[in-house]
């Protein structure tokens, strides 16, 4: 219900069954939320289809009032290698260039990418949510002997979505199945308090695990702490392995599976009248909660 208008595409697909060859064009009269409808055109020429296929995508023309214009190639060569550059794609404030080569065994992949968007303002009518500020991410792959080491860094600025505003900041560095993530998001009010959360943890890729290393919330001038390193894993569902949390003097742990079938254990200790005071002035005058 979102999108309107016209998409017309013509093309030729010929050569052996074990590897042919296509040149499809694309036109298009797109409208968006309501958008005026604007003119778009690409092209997608491809060969060595279905097993080896390299391609190259190149599009231009006009999309919510605003030129578009996108060159990227996909090459396959031996080895299973694949090399993907994006040697431009630009709309609006949006701008994504990379250059990245990867094997589909276990040789490292090398490259690097960036990606900026200096308006998220311009996103707006493409989400349906009011959105401003900017965001700026980079991100590089080297090979160390046998692994991946990963540099990723990403800045989320003057961040505006509905009533709530805030700033982030994320790195992560290391090999690809072991990177250490730091995480700091500020906020100069979350329902009229100002708030952060900043974090440390690793990230295993392949065992689908989070270790939380460090972790501490502000809010309500309280802070609340991690007190032991704790693990979640994500490979089915998703499992709490003894999380420990303080706040003042109450202690919260949770332990177990939350998904795709509940089986927790959490318990909360010392929630007393001040800590519950500081979110809800006036409900306690006295006594804890265990």
């Amino acid at each position: 219900p979102t999108l309107a208008g016209t998409l017309k595409v013509n093309g030729t697909l010929e050569g052996p069954i074990n590897s042919m060859a296509t040149q499809l064009q694309m036109t298009s009269d797109l409208s968006v939320r309501g958008s005026p409808r604007t003119a778009f055109q690409a092209s997608i020429k491809a060969r060595g289809l279905p097993a080896r296929a390299s391609a190259t995508v190149q599009a231009q023309g006009q999309f919510g009032g605003a030129p578009v214009k996108l060159d990227a190639s996909v090459e396959r060569g031996a080895g299973d290698a694949f090399h993907v550059t994006v040697q431009r794609a630009d709309w609006k404030s949006a701008h994504v260039q990379g250059d990245l080569t990867t094997v589909a065994n276990t040789i490292p992949a090398s490259g690097s990418g960036s990606l900026r968007i200096d308006r998220l303002a311009d996103l707006q009518n493409l989400i349906g949510t009011n959105i401003a500020g900017s965001i700026t991410c980079n991100f590089a792959l080297k090979p160390a002997g046998s692994r991946t080491n990963a540099q990723l860094q990403l800045d989320a600025q003057n961040i505006v979505v509905a009533e709530y505003s805030g700033n982030a900041h994320l790195t992560a560095s290391g090999p690809i199945n072991d990177l250490s993530l730091q995480v700091a998001v500020q906020s100069p009010h979350l329902n009229r308090e100002p708030a952060s959360f900043d974090a440390a943890a690793r990230l295993n890729v392949a065992a689908h695990e989070l270790g939380l290393q460090q972790a501490k919330a502000r809010y309500h001038g309280q802070t609340l702490r991690l007190l032991a390193p704790a693990r979640l894993s994500y490979a089915d569902g998703l499992a709490i392995n003894k999380l420990k949390l303080g706040v003042q003097r109450a202690i919260i742990s949770v332990d177990g599976r939350v998904a795709p079938a509940l089986d927790l254990r959490a318990s909360v200790h010392e929630l007393n009248s001040a800590l519950v005071s500081a979110f809800v002035p006036g409900v306690l005058a006295a006594g804890s909660l265990d």
